[in-house]
């Protein structure tokens, strides 16, 4: 979170934040994923992955039908788009 973490604390609660996390990128920059979702989670965030494939031919469905961002437990190890909120659900709406 780098640039965004001294000011966390002080955010909204209902703020949310999209963010794309790619761990091979942050490997290049010296840095991990835990360096972005630590401080995130650390003031009360909690990460909703957003169905990407990136292709860009899926993106018109994508804005026709959209899926709501689903809780992300897992690691990520992959390029991957989170929506971080303090909502604690299942899937934001």
């Amino acid at each position: 979170m780098f640039g965004l973490t001294p000011i966390l604390a002080r955010m909204r609660d209902d703020v949310e934040l999209a963010i794309e996390v790619t761990p091979k990128t942050l490997v290049k920059q010296g840095h991990t994923v835990d360096d972005v979702i630590g401080p995130l989670n650390a003031h009360g965030f909690h990460a909703y992955r957003l169905v990407n494939d990136y292709g860009a031919g899926s993106y018109p469905a994508a804005l026709r039908r959209p899926v709501p961002p689903m809780r992300w437990r897992g690691p990520v190890t992959e390029m991957s788009d989170l929506v971080f909120s303090r909502l604690d659900v299942e899937t934001l709406r």
